[in-house]
């Protein structure tokens, strides 16, 4: 289970963009902009999510940046990209259609902690691997 959003990576206990991952994440916005559906962009990009995974991307709030998220997208683009989603929608007769919010889970499980780093924050993400949802 990832933990941090797609493009970007913990370095030193903060959140910062990931080259790579921020790169295709903006190449995303753009193709969407250009027309491509969310398939041949997650294709093209090398991007293992379904559909419903990359209009998530396109439409998560933290890639305008936050107190702990830096911006990787653009107001412009990101607004570009969420009118250009309602006119699909309208135009396939689904103006009322919304992403399908994730389940929330409440209930977690954990395997016992062991010290494996010395580093405090790679120990950090190794207890956050750890943790598993009871579905």
């Amino acid at each position: 289970m990832r933990i941090i959003p797609y493009g970007y990576r913990i370095e030193n206990g903060l959140a910062v963009a990931d080259e790579n991952e921020s790169k295709a994440l903006q190449k995303a916005f753009e193709f969407y902009i250009n027309g491509d559906s969310l398939q041949a962009i997650a294709n093209k990009l090398g991007i293992n999510r379904y559909p419903s995974g990359m209009l998530n991307l396109l439409v998560d709030k933290r890639y305008l940046g936050t107190d702990f998220y830096p911006s990787l997208i653009s107001k412009e683009l990101f607004d570009q990209v969420q009118m250009a989603h309602q006119n699909r929608m309208h135009q396939h007769k689904r103006p009322g259609l919304s992403v399908k919010l994730a389940k929330v889970y409440t209930d977690f499980e954990m395997e016992p902690i062991v010290q494996h780093l010395d580093d405090p924050y790679a120990q950090a993400q190794y207890v956050y691997t750890l943790i598993k949802t009871k579905e």
